[in-house]
């Protein structure tokens, strides 16, 4: 079995350090035999893990759920430990939410005993 962790975070324009995003829904779906799907969240610390996965490939979906006082500024850029030709699919305001969409265009290969790291974080302009 194999793992995928990582940390979702703002890069503060006026500070250096790094504001975690919580309660980010991120999915994995895996795209052979009975297509495994996992799902999980990040915590107060920005960071989510998926622990003894099957090692396969998967796809990641991430869904950012911010409040309008968490959103650090409207038209964030997107950064990434690894690039996996991520699509921006939506982003809609409803009442005081954004919601964003993003998914892999590429998948993860997950191998036994791996633990792959993807970091995923937001900066303003």
């Amino acid at each position: 079995m194999g793992n995928i962790e990582g940390n979702i975070s703002w890069s503060d324009p006026i500070k250096p350090a790094k504001v975690p995003i919580t309660n980010v829904n991120i999915e994995i779906n895996g795209h052979s035999g009975n297509n495994p799907r996992y799902t999980t969240k990040t915590d107060a610390n920005g960071y989510y893990t998926f622990v003894n996965i099957e090692p396969i490939n998967y796809g990641i979906g991430i869904y950012l759920n911010l409040t309008i006082s968490e959103r650090l500024c409207e038209s964030p850029e997107y950064l990434y430990s690894q690039d996996l030709g991520w699509l921006h699919y939506a982003t809609a305001l409803r009442e005081d939410i954004w919601y964003d969409i993003l998914f892999s265009n590429e998948d993860i290969m997950v191998n036994p005993g791996e633990t792959v790291v993807i970091d995923f974080g937001l900066k303003c302009p």
